[in-house]
């Protein structure tokens, strides 16, 4: 909740604060399997051109959500899209 407040009130293509990414890892490190956790970390990783560690992240997304998710899309769009920088 804290950290969707932070990115919220960020402009859209403004990088994640570094705030809201230290609890991001923190809540990773409580629950790994959280889905929107695992989102923004990928984001994280995207914004800061590590293709790799993105796709990781949004992999894990995918493993976690159920296969009729309509975020699924979401998610294997973003690694595709990233896939293409």
């Amino acid at each position: 909740q804290g950290v969707q407040a932070l990115v919220e009130a960020q402009k859209p293509d403004a990088p994640i604060p570094r705030r809201a990414i230290d609890l991001l890892h923190r809540a990773e490190r409580i629950d790994p399997k959280q889905p929107e956790v695992l989102w923004y970390l990928g984001l994280v990783e995207a914004q800061a051109g590590h293709v790799d560690a993105a796709q990781g992240y949004w992999r894990r997304v995918l493993d976690v959500l159920p296969p009729d998710s309509p975020d699924r899309k979401t998610v294997t769009d973003a690694i595709d899209a990233v896939k293409k920088e």
